[in-house]
């Protein structure tokens, strides 16, 4: 294996796509299950073609998640070192701004090339489900590229092909084809590990406002309970990290990623509780135009006026809002936190109520965050008030002598 072999060097290529967000009332499954499949089986048409001594990889995000990982890192690394970018283009693909900003990031390492340099090859676009003939873009066009000949693909999409078994013969052949690009260019046109920025980081391409507020109702470092673990707080209550593991990003990150790559634009915003909330200071953090998540540190109901800080915050809150406490149930504390929790839910009224997830690890709660998210979603598009301009009537001008 030379020291341009790919297999040192990264991974033959990073797999970008819209991730579906589940039924609020299901338990959560896996939404993208056809992806799942067309990746399995491309990293097997890769891995045949590719040298016998080299190993091809990819770069979803699920495989990125480990618990205690920064995902912004990991996915920053993948993009960074990944030959071809493989985009399953879809309607959604290009509504959302997550694998907009994945897109982007990748790209970001093709303006290093040298002069002269083919930087299109390094970019894969699929059709992966079709698009409605007034929302054909540009890039469709190089989508059909790799199934030029092939019937059903430009129609019905790459994943129909997947799910069908009447187009099996099709589907691999399109498979192969990608696979065949992919080595063809990590093993002759290498790009090489280079800096590529996490996509959190990479501005939304379609400059949209946040559509959901992920706020944090917790501790701080110097308003910590006695006995607890150092690394659990920090400077302001958006740096809590509820969970025993040395977790890389404060929850709230977690949960505003998730919604980013679900389509929905996130922010963070702590509440201070050292002093009773306001309605104002809750409102501020929420707003009437967004959907919101209200992370809540089961400790802040701790010791003297814990309970009427918690009170006042949640009376504060508007009807839409969706309150979650979060319990690890390896910390060793559980117990009181469990009975911390327990209290919080007993102080809510009905319109309030939290959701009370006790999480045995980060990964156990970030199976929970995509329905707690498309729930918020729901409760906001159902509760909060639409506001509708009244069309301002305007008088005729009298007519006068000389008018036109």
């Amino acid at each position: 294996m030379d020291a341009g072999s790919p297999a040192r060097r990264g991974s033959y290529f990073f797999l970008s796509y819209a991730h579906s967000a589940p039924a609020v009332d299901e338990v959560p499954v896996d939404t993208d299950h056809w992806v799942r499949v067309f990746h399995d089986d491309l990293t097997a048409a890769v891995r045949e073609l590719a040298r016998p001594d080299a190993v091809a990889g990819a770069g979803l995000v699920e495989d990125l998640l480990r618990p205690g990982g920064d995902w912004g890192a990991a996915l920053a690394g993948a993009l960074g070192s990944a030959e071809v970018f493989v985009a399953l283009y879809s309607p959604g693909y290009f509504k959302k701004a997550w694998p907009l900003r994945e897109r982007t990031s990748f790209q970001r390492r093709l303006r290093h090339l040298r002069e002269g340099a083919d930087r299109q090859r390094h970019l894969l676009p699929v059709l992966w489900s079709p698009l409605l003939t007034w929302e054909r873009r540009t890039e469709i066009r190089d989508a059909l590229v790799i199934g030029e000949g092939v019937p059903g693909y430009a129609d019905n999409g790459l994943r129909a092909l997947c799910m069908l078994r009447s187009y099996g013969d099709e589907y691999r052949e399109i498979v192969r084809r990608i696979a065949a690009r992919i080595v063809d260019v990590a093993e002759h046109h290498p790009i090489g590990p280079s800096w590529a920025p996490a996509p959190q980081d990479v501005e939304d391409p379609s400059g949209a406002p946040a559509q959901l507020v992920v706020a944090v109702l917790a501790r701080t470092a110097d308003d910590a309970p006695d006995g607890r673990a150092g690394h659990v707080y920090g400077a302001d209550a958006g740096q809590w990290r509820p969970f025993a593991e040395p977790q890389a990003r404060p929850l709230a990150d977690y949960v505003a990623i998730t919604a980013e790559r679900l389509g929905l634009p996130a922010r963070t915003a702590p509440i201070t509780v050292t002093q009773p909330a306001t309605t104002t200071a809750t409102q501020t953090a929420a707003g009437s135009d967004s959907a919101a998540v209200l992370l809540v540190d089961p400790w802040v109901a701790a010791g003297d006026g814990g309970a009427a800080r918690v009170r006042a915050a949640l009376s504060a809150l508007p009807s839409w809002v969706l309150p979650v406490v979060v319990v690890d149930r390896r910390d060793p504390q559980f117990q009181v936190g469990a009975e911390l929790a327990g209290r919080i839910a007993g102080l809510a009224g009905e319109t309030v109520a939290p959701c009370v997830v006790e999480a045995r690890d980060l990964r156990h709660f970030l199976e929970a965050v995509p329905v707690l998210v498309t729930e918020a979603r729901r409760r906001h598009l159902r509760q909060a008030p639409v506001f509708i301009l009244e069309p301002q009537h305007t008088a005729p001008r009298p007519w006068k002598r000389g008018d036109g």
